[in-house]
């Protein structure tokens, strides 16, 4: 739908910009807003803002050291840890201008527009991240960065995002955006809500990642640890039967691997059925509500979008119900595997979701064992081709898994629900944190 707006040449000036979308109604509005309020640049409250290490290469990275937050890991209000690297201390110390601390702000530049509290105590950051040193005597950093994830903060950012191959925010813009002063006492309000919502996040990975290890050392893998040996050997038997004959397939902690998890003789497909019911735009309203790969968060759980029908991409293919595990046939190591939620059910899925239903286990329990480090590895290494290494779908149901003991399966769905509630108390405390703002602004 169209969206008309118009404005004098006067307005214009100073802006440098001419494109409809700079003056659409809602940017103008809430401009016009802030400018009727107590408010500070950015910049004065900050004592820098700066983008991210320029240039660095993947092999940069080390398996531990300092956190390094790319675009992907800035969440809203706190960080996204999905798929966090590290680089070593002297890559640190090399950039230290870019290095941030407990209490500092980080922003999107690229592709997507959000804003995350620091909660560590040393990180760095890529290009496409913005890093806000905050000047804690002038603003409370939890305030500053509920405020820039609020529909006010959001607004200005959208507004100044610009490029035509890629979005990103640039500098100069950030440094200019608007903040509302609000009462100290408001402030402080707003940040212990931000911070109990971190607690009871770190709570929830804790109940999450205890699961994960019931799970490991009630089939008995626990033990066992990623790690090559220089040399090691295999029956040419072995090479047949498996189909293939790389040698990182038949690495000895991934050979004891298969072996305890086969010696049921039973596999996913004894537990989980595959779900095919597919998606026809024509038998639908004008939206629908998407999921997509990137959806999948860290917890088990999956974020939809939603779709104009009209629009739908190609991938949207899967109709999934509440209960259903959907597992990711490409990059498997990364643990992409949710559970779809009640409120998700009838949602579509990508085609580059594999979509298991189980029986006569909880999907809880089919949720975290497809999501165990070492069962991750395992499926990386069954994936075929070169250039889009994928699983075939059937391979998820070849794979073998050992029976749960029904009182231990019990325990496990237990812990993972514990898990999911912590966080939707933390999602209340986010709530609450934005109300205390929008009681504020009025």
């Amino acid at each position: 739908m169209a969206t008309w707006s118009s404005l004098n040449l006067r307005e214009a000036q100073g802006s440098f910009r001419l494109d409809a979308e700079f003056w659409q109604p809602d940017f103008v509005q809430n401009e016009a807003m802030l400018r009727g309020m107590k408010c500070r640049r950015l910049d004065e409250i900050c004592r820098d803002v700066r983008k991210g290490i320029f240039y660095i290469l993947a092999e940069d990275y080390v398996s531990d050291g300092v956190p390094f937050y790319r675009s992907a890991n800035v969440g809203d209000i706190l960080p996204k840890e999905n798929d966090l690297v590290f680089i070593s201390e002297e890559r640190d110390a090399a950039d230290w201008k870019t290095s941030l601390g407990r209490g500092d702000v980080v922003l999107a530049k690229t592709a997507r527009i959000a804003a995350s509290l620091v909660m560590r105590d040393r990180i760095n950051i890529s290009q496409d991240v913005i890093g806000l040193r905050v000047d804690k005597e002038a603003v409370n950093p939890a305030y500053l960065t509920v405020f820039l994830s609020s529909a006010p903060g959001l607004l200005q950012m959208r507004r100044w995002f610009q490029g035509q191959v890629q979005g990103h925010l640039s500098l100069p813009d950030v440094r200019g955006m608007l903040i509302p002063i609000i009462s100290n006492g408001a402030q402080e309000l707003i940040e212990g809500h931000v911070h109990s919502a971190a607690r009871l996040r770190s709570s929830a990975e804790s109940t999450l990642e205890e699961a994960s290890s019931v799970l490991a050392e009630g089939i008995g893998i626990s033990h066992l640890r990623p790690g090559l040996r220089p040399t090691y050997g295999v029956q040419l038997s072995e090479l047949s039967a498996a189909g293939r004959m790389d040698a990182e397939y038949f690495q000895p902690h991934l050979r004891e691997l298969v072996e305890r998890l086969g010696r049921d003789g039973t596999t996913v497909a004894d537990f989980a059925v595959p779900a095919k019911n597919k998606f026809l735009s024509e038998a639908h309203g004008d939206t629908f509500r998407y999921i997509e790969i990137g959806g999948v968060r860290r917890d088990g759980l999956v974020d939809a979008e939603e779709i104009v029908v009209d629009d739908a991409p190609s991938r949207a293919r899967w109709i999934v119900r509440a209960g259903d595990v959907v597992t990711s046939t490409v990059r498997p190591k990364r643990r992409l595997t949710a559970v779809v939620s009640q409120s998700q059910n009838g949602f579509i899925c990508s085609s580059g979701f594999s979509v298991l239903r189980p029986r006569g286990v909880p999907s809880e329990v089919l949720l975290t064992f497809l999501r165990l480090p070492l069962v991750c590895e395992l499926l990386d290494l069954m994936t075929t081709a070169s250039m889009y290494p994928a699983l075939r779908p059937d391979d998820f149901l070849k794979l073998p898994m050992p029976r749960v003991a029904e009182d231990l399966s019990a325990r496990i769905a237990g812990l993972v629900r514990d898990g999911w509630n912590l966080l939707k108390e933390a999602d209340g405390e986010l709530a609450a944190a934005r109300g205390v703002l929008a009681q504020e602004l009025g």
